[in-house]
């Protein structure tokens, strides 16, 4: 029995994990999947199946630096959404 949990430790070692990206996407799938299951549209299914492989590379990667990225910009775009909702954005028409 330590045998397979010292495996599965080192197996585990230095992988990316759960972050909020990933719960989101995780989230994005299970809907998809309930889509699927009342519409019986199988693209929704299809679809759910290709965000849940996506987030089970993403937890096993070992590319840290690149995972860690695409969290931030997902952070920053979930603020900035929040912030729409609550403030106004105006563009100057000579600057942009």
């Amino acid at each position: 029995m330590n045998n397979i949990k010292y495996k599965l430790q080192r197996f585990f070692r230095n992988r990316y994990g759960a972050d909020p990206l990933g719960l989101a996407l995780v989230g994005t799938s299970l809907i998809l999947s309930i889509l699927a299951s009342i519409t019986r549209i199988g693209l929704f299914s299809i679809v759910s199946m290709i965000v849940m492989a996506y987030e089970i590379y993403r937890m096993f990667s070992k590319n840290i630096s690149a995972r860690y990225k695409e969290n931030q910009k997902y952070q920053l775009t979930v603020t900035h959404m929040k912030q729409l909702r609550t403030h106004h954005f105006y563009r100057c028409p000579q600057c942009k």
